[in-house]
């Protein structure tokens, strides 16, 4: 089959055009790369060469996304926690999620718990 120029580069065309994923997305998709670029710029905007702001500034967040971090923790189903403030026992949680104050204000520590029945038919 003879392909004219202007259908192979057409052909070309629609390889270099990412497809179209299940959510839309397509040629008007954002592109990662500039995504990273841009927030990098603002980044650099709110941080200042030899300025202290800025690095309070990043100081804060860094605290703020370690605190929301460390803040959640999941007590499995065959055990509780015991959790501490400031090393006085608070409260025994059952299993499930749960919220804490963050790093070492609140302290959690998993014990597997063992059912014993006590009886004559055990």
């Amino acid at each position: 089959m003879l392909h004219t120029g202007r259908a192979h580069s057409d052909a070309i065309a629609d390889r270099k055009r990412p497809p179209s994923g299940p959510w839309g997305g397509g040629a008007n998709a954002p592109d990662l790369d500039d995504l990273i670029r841009k927030g990098f710029g603002r980044l650099s905007q709110n941080l200042p060469a030899g300025g202290a702001r800025g690095v309070v500034l990043l100081i804060v967040i860094a605290q703020l996304g370690l605190s929301v971090w460390t803040a959640y923790y999941t007590v499995p189903g065959d055990s509780v926690a015991v959790v501490q403030r400031l090393g006085k026992h608070l409260k025994i949680v059952p299993p499930g999620l749960h919220l804490k104050l963050s790093l070492v204000i609140d302290t959690t520590t998993i014990a597997p718990v063992r059912i014993v029945s006590v009886g004559e038919g055990a």
